[in-house]
């Protein structure tokens, strides 16, 4: 389908638009999903690019603003409503429209070892974990806004740990952004074509499931109420992050390290076993460091600062 069969007139996202053609294809946002995630559904089912579907029907250069659809302004937003056929406060909710940003809390393995010590990849794509049971079990397969923030582990609903490589071929996984000029899948992988749907995932530890639930939280409403730290806004908390996992990989030896594991692991009941193959590098690995500090935060400083 092309963008002249879409439109009668050429769309343009300003006051003057005709937003009452409406798209004849409509996508049922499921609960939870990222906008990113409904647009690559809708041109998807249109036969577009996510470039194609942006500039055509929304009037938004994707080349110059790939991420645009985190926060959208408020005229793209009442277009791609009346063009869409929903509601603006239903489209709104897929976005990070009036949530907290700091310190690049969006990018990709935010909370990651990577990220202090490799230097960025050039592969296209931006990094995802995902939930291979959500994307198994929903209605019509779909990304969730929590997943795109950049440092989420874990899937709340499941208990699990995200999976971040393609259960085939061992990749990570890549999401691609809305400059794309294909259709865009994002249930198979970019390397090797294998669909990553099903599959029961790891158990996640109970604290890092509760403790992403506040921080989301926290970037939502501005502010956080940590275990012994008490009310913080979201610039102090990924602060707080920062200086924690900036004491484990930074300046430290592996087997210091390695004795910091092993001490965390044996805190939470984890396996001898089960510490040695955990992916302490990952965001995952993160959350359980984070959550042990905060069980006991002035002595697990302490051990932190002299193991």
């Amino acid at each position: 389908m092309s963008l002249s069969d879409l439109f009668a007139v050429e769309p343009v996202a300003d006051e003057h638009a005709d937003a009452r053609v409406r798209l004849p294809h409509y996508v049922e946002p499921i609960e939870g999903e990222a906008l990113l995630s409904w647009l690559i559904r809708v041109g998807r089912g249109l036969g577009l690019s996510p470039v194609e579907l942006s500039r055509g029907a929304f009037g938004v250069d994707a080349l110059a603003a790939p991420e645009w659809w985190r926060r959208p302004d408020d005229l793209t937003l009442r277009l791609i409503a009346r063009r869409g056929g929903l509601s603006r406060e239903r489209l709104e909710a897929m976005t990070l429209r009036g949530w907290e940003r700091a310190c690049d809390d969006e990018d990709a393995d935010r909370f990651s070892a990577a990220r202090r010590h490799e230097r960025p990849s050039r592969v296209r794509g931006r990094p995802i974990a995902v939930c291979r049971q959500c994307l198994a079990h929903a209605s019509q397969a779909h990304l969730q806004l929590s997943w795109m923030l950049g440092w989420t582990a874990v899937c709340e609903r499941h208990g699990t740990v995200l999976v971040s490589v393609c259960g085939v071929c061992k990749r990570p996984l890549r999401i691609g952004s809305l400059a794309l000029n294909r259709c865009a899948d994002f249930l198979i992988c970019g390397r090797c074509g294998s669909s990553q749907r099903g599959g029961s995932g790891e158990a996640a530890h109970a604290s890092t499931v509760a403790l992403q639930a506040v921080l989301i939280a926290g970037k939502r409403k501005g502010r956080t109420l940590l275990p012994g730290l008490g009310p913080m806004d979201w610039q102090m908390t990924i602060t707080f992050v920062d200086m924690v996992l900036a004491m484990v990989w930074s300046g430290q030896s592996d087997e210091r390290r390695e004795r910091l594991f092993a001490r965390i692991a044996d805190d939470i009941d984890m396996t001898d076993e089960l510490w040695v193959t955990q992916p302490w590098r990952s965001n995952y690995g993160a959350l359980l460091i984070l959550a042990w500090v905060l069980s006991d935060l002035a002595s697990r400083l302490r051990v932190m600062a002299t193991s």
